[in-house]
């Protein structure tokens, strides 16, 4: 697969994915904080070992047509997000 492409699919399913999060969220009375890309990112490493219906689901619900365009297009954003210059992303986890 392209890397432009991987990387353009990843973007764009983590804004619709976004839309639809924020919507759901936003049906609870109150403020709503989240970081969509780190969920989106979370649920598309979980993707990377899916197999037959649960892959099927993950691909649906993520946007994203296959584990390894998730997988190669996170990597193109996530090394673009930890190259910004004086910023640092930290794993606290």
């Amino acid at each position: 697969m392209d890397k432009k492409t991987s990387k353009h699919q990843v973007l764009e399913s983590n804004r619709h994915f976004t839309t639809t999060l924020y919507a759901v969220l936003a049906e609870a009375p109150g403020n709503v904080f989240f970081s969509p890309i780190s969920v989106h990112a979370l649920l598309s490493m979980s993707y990377q070992g899916a197999q037959g219906t649960t892959a099927e689901k993950f691909a649906s619900t993520l946007k994203v047509p296959t584990a390894a365009a998730a997988a190669q297009g996170y990597n193109i954003v996530m090394n673009r997000l930890n190259s910004v210059p004086n910023v640092t992303l930290l794993n606290n986890g």
